[in-house]
């Protein structure tokens, strides 16, 4: 996981003294962006309305390839299978690309791909309610720290990467495993 290795910028008493009494604004906007804040954001709203479009997309192009799979017969046309792979893979990559996933493969499940874009919206919704209540708990963790004080790591960031992770793995479906 990406977010675990990334350590959110420290301030030094030398650029404390070089910002003045501000230096805490400063600091709270160097650290507010980092790798697990995008996550939260991306899975709050945005993905579920990419998802949504990419529904829409797969769709058409289903329809699309449904459409001219007669010509199939005149010409030499890749596969129904291949077209569909053609036509999706892109977009299960991007959503993959954006939740900073590593999984990354050359054959992708055609069926598996349709389903996968298919079910996003519904899941993405779900998706989105774990991730405003993993905020929810990420705020409250903030605010009470660690009780204990010797985990090392913060809970509400685990969470949120929890939440992805779960996310990934909903996508990681429509990839197929290659010995190479």
């Amino acid at each position: 996981m990406r977010s675990s290795t990334i350590k959110a910028p420290t301030m030094r008493k030398a650029q404390r003294r070089r910002h003045g009494n501000y230096w805490y604004v400063l600091y709270f906007f160097e650290t507010l962006w980092s790798v697990a804040n995008n996550m939260q954001f991306w899975l709050c709203a945005p993905c579920a309305f990419l998802s949504g479009a990419i529904a829409l997309w797969t769709i058409f192009a289903l329809l699309i390839s449904l459409a001219l799979a007669p010509l199939r017969f005149c010409t030499k046309r890749p596969s129904f299978s291949e077209q569909i792979t053609a036509f999706l893979a892109p977009a299960l990559n991007l959503q993959l690309h954006l939740v900073y996933s590593h999984d990354s493969t050359t054959g992708y499940s055609a069926p598996m791909l349709v389903v996968i874009h298919l079910f996003s919206p519904i899941v993405a919704f779900g998706v989105a309610i774990a991730a405003w209540t993993a905020a929810g708990f990420w705020f409250f963790s903030l605010i009470l720290g660690d009780p204990g004080g010797h985990d090392g790591h913060n809970d509400g960031k685990e969470s949120i990467v929890g939440v992805r992770n779960w996310w990934e793995r909903w996508l990681s479906r429509g990839l197929r495993e290659t010995n190479v």
